[in-house]
């Protein structure tokens, strides 16, 4: 699916007054968006038109790093809370698992700060992320398997946007990883799988565009871990490095991101895209270099 969507439509980069960016992201709002299982360079081998254009339109890595165990669970508890699995406790996937008391989430300090919260996924896993009482809406969709399971999951994302409009969402995209797991990463089929995959992307940014609500969101598209072979247990490039995306408002245009990223980044760089103060206990940083 070609689409075609303005993040910044008439702003200049580097022009734009500091008012005027704290102004938007103390008012606008941020989207996690966790494609799991995506190589970076499996997007420049598939049709990725959304992929591209986000990155066309934002900052960017494909050599950001995850942590070891590299796999779902942990990495996602490391994106939220900012902690390295033996710090957060998650080291496996386990249907119950047990972070430690000291862990603090994104969705935990943007409920703090008042803002409302909501997550839309497709491996019920993902439920443990968020502790009782911290996020406004939540969907669980048990369709990983479906060809259009990451679809139904991007709509509905997208239309609870439009009606509610949260300052925080985290939308999960599980369907090309059980491809990854049942064909082999980077073959035909995951190649197909990820194109699925951004055309669910395209789905929820066509919706927020089709609601005059693009301009009010900052993105981050990137993946937990990626791939090879048919597992994400190898110590090596292929499984440790992931895409790592920005785009919104507020976030520079063109740019390759020159300076390290981890996936302990994201918090710390979504609770400033929220116009929010990041919890002590992180321990990743601020992608500065992102911002205009």
């Amino acid at each position: 699916m070609q689409r075609r969507f303005s993040l910044s439509e008439g702003l200049s980069v580097g022009s734009i007054p500091v008012s005027k960016r704290g102004a938007s992201m103390r008012e606008g709002g941020a989207i996690l968006v966790v494609i799991d299982g995506c190589r970076g360079d499996a997007i420049r081998a598939a049709k990725t038109p959304n992929l591209n254009e986000l990155t066309a339109r934002g900052s960017h890595t494909f050599q950001a790093l995850t942590v070891r165990p590299s796999t779902t669970l942990p990495v996602h508890f490391s994106i939220f809370s900012s902690l390295p699995p033996e710090l957060h406790g998650v080291e496996d996937n386990e249907e119950r698992p047990c972070p430690r008391p000291a862990v603090h989430t994104i969705v935990q300090r943007a409920r703090e700060e008042g803002l409302r919260t909501c997550a839309f996924y497709n491996w019920e896993h993902l439920r443990e992320l968020s502790p009782p009482g911290t996020l406004d809406h939540a969907v669980f969709m048990d369709n990983a398997r479906d060809p259009d399971g990451d679809g139904r999951i991007a709509k509905a994302a997208g239309d609870y946007l439009t009606q509610a409009r949260p300052r925080f969402a985290f939308v999960y995209l599980g369907c090309l990883d059980e491809i990854g797991h049942r064909r082999g990463f980077m073959s035909p089929a995951y190649l197909e799988g990820l194109g699925r995959a951004d055309e669910a992307l395209g789905i929820l940014l066509d919706v927020l565009e089709q609601a005059c609500l693009l301009q009010r969101y900052h993105f981050v598209v990137q993946s937990d871990h990626g791939g090879a072979g048919r597992d994400h247990r190898r110590d090596c490039p292929e499984v440790t490095t992931v895409p790592w995306i920005a785009a919104g408002p507020d976030i520079l245009r063109g740019r390759r991101i020159r300076g390290p990223v981890s996936v302990l980044d994201t918090a710390p760089t979504l609770a400033r895209m929220l116009g929010i103060p990041p919890h002590s206990s992180w321990k990743g940083r601020v992608v500065d270099e992102i911002f205009a």
